[in-house]
């Protein structure tokens, strides 16, 4: 296993908000990984976090995408470098709005979301928030757990309150900015209720 505060081997191709690897280890850990964990994080970036889960949580499946062919392609980078499998680990571009996975198949999701700072803007984020708020709802199985990174916090806790029991974790430093890492859960008395 990687130690703690280093940056793995493999992830030599990173983007100017790729999350930083001790944040990823951060909120794995806060997911309570299993092995027979499926994973999906729809802002994947250059896929980090997913990477992370396979390569040091030994998690049975990931799913990973991003809107940027960039991002993908540093992930596809990455994921040979580390070298991870492509049944381990599915890579697809896309929006999140477009992903398609079956109803209640992810265990877990854990995501870094934008915040708007270094790219993107408020307007596009209050989007995009809202169509994951809609797919975590439809993706997550009834016992899944979200981990999500955001600086949107407000935001953030209006979107998904109350379908899912939401819990601020931890506040965290990233150079200069200080965003929430959030724990989600489905609300048992909503959860995939029609």
């Amino acid at each position: 296993m990687t130690k703690p505060n280093s940056n793995p081997p493999w992830r030599q191709h990173t983007l100017p908000a790729s999350t930083n690897p001790v944040i990823a280890r951060q909120l794995c850990q806060m997911a309570d990984l299993k092995p027979t964990d499926i994973l999906l994080d729809p802002f994947c970036g250059c896929a980090t976090i997913p990477l992370i889960a396979i390569t040091e949580f030994n998690i049975n499946k990931s799913f990973a995408s991003d809107l940027s062919g960039k991002a993908i392609d540093c992930a596809e980078k990455n994921a040979k470098l580390a070298n991870v499998k492509p049944s381990q680990l599915v890579l697809f571009r896309s929006n999140v709005s477009m992903i398609k996975l079956p109803p209640q198949s992810i265990d877990k999701i854990i995501t870094n979301l934008p915040f708007g700072i270094r790219t993107g803007t408020h307007e596009k984020n209050t989007k995009y928030y809202q169509i994951f708020a809609k797919k975590c709802y439809s993706l997550l199985k009834p016992t899944g757990i979200g981990v999500i990174l955001t600086q949107e916090k407000k935001l953030f806790l209006d979107l998904f309150n109350p379908k899912f029991t939401v819990k601020k974790i931890e506040t965290v430093d990233i150079n200069g900015l200080t965003p929430d890492i959030f724990q989600i859960k489905p609300t048992p008395d909503s959860a995939h209720s029609k």
